[in-house]
């Protein structure tokens, strides 16, 4: 269970696209549907793993762990690191 929540939280800590107030998905996958839609899931797997880290081990953002500063890039970096998903 450790394990869990370990990648858990190292995932929750990541800057999510949607919590940049200048993100347009359009923009940002330049008309390229496919790289919105993985930006989407990238976007849903943190705020997944905040949900669980909140439900099953009351955990707080803020509290329990911090969201890192950096934004994430596109989804081209994120199809980079799908070896490092749950």
């Amino acid at each position: 269970m450790e394990k869990i929540k370990e990648k858990l939280v190292n995932l929750a800590k990541k800057q999510t696209h949607m919590s940049n107030p200048d993100f347009c998905s359009y923009d940002a996958c330049g008309g390229n549907f496919d790289d919105a839609f993985e930006m989407g899931m990238n976007d849903g797997e943190i705020y997944l793993a905040r949900r669980l880290l909140k439900d099953l081990f009351d955990m707080e953002e803020g509290t329990d762990y911090e969201i890192e500063e950096e934004w994430l890039l596109p989804a081209i970096n994120y199809r980079a690191s799908k070896s490092s998903r749950l």
